[in-house]
């Protein structure tokens, strides 16, 4: 016979393992019958076809739910921080727009649709792409060139806010069933 927890070997009248000091057939790790090691997943060990009793020792499962309450106190956390990312990102939008939209646009800005000698030819892109930095001044291309940064920065914060609101949601449902997890463990403990 063989130690559950450490894969040493144990005569049959000893009640527990000389070297870690766990009680006969408690632990997950290695089989009872042949010493080989094992998972906590299997029901039989795949090296001799023996069945595993899965009797965790009371130091493991009580180590195993501090673990599980750091881990869910982390992503409680993580959740937390993703919250207050998305609702920095909504505010940057809101003031990125509203910096768009409130700043005075500079004089000179020429009408489009307009030829040079100013007749209407009923088109909006009469001068091709480039109308506005052939025939506008410095300031009215500052002016619009300012306004797409803003608008660039604007479409970065909200990939940013897409990315923090489903990563929130992953911690929310990684922290809930952390805590199932919690749960499921304390029963075997009193």
């Amino acid at each position: 016979m063989y130690c559950r927890n450490c894969g040493e070997r144990i005569l049959e009248n000893e009640l527990t393992c000389k070297k870690c000091n766990t009680k006969k057939n408690e632990g997950v790790n290695f089989c009872h019958n042949c010493g080989h090691r094992t998972s906590e997943r299997l029901d039989y060990c795949r090296n001799c076809g023996a069945k595993l009793n899965k009797i965790i020792p009371l130091s493991q499962r009580k180590a195993r739910i501090q673990q599980l309450t750091k881990d869910a106190s982390k992503l409680k956390k993580l959740s937390k921080r993703q919250g207050i990312v998305a609702i920095i990102c909504i505010t940057l939008i809101v003031l990125s727009f509203l910096v768009i939209e409130l700043r005075p646009e500079p004089e000179g800005i020429p009408e489009l649709g307009y030829d040079i000698v100013g007749n209407y030819d009923g088109s909006i892109s009469t001068y091709g792409p480039n109308y506005r930095s052939r025939f506008a001044s410095d300031d009215v291309q500052d002016f619009w060139s300012t306004n797409i940064m803003i608008a660039g920065f604007a479409i970065g914060c909200f990939i940013v806010f897409i990315y923090a609101v489903i990563m929130k949601s992953v911690y929310k449902k990684m922290y809930k069933k952390t805590i199932n997890r919690i749960k499921e463990e304390k029963k075997y403990v009193l």
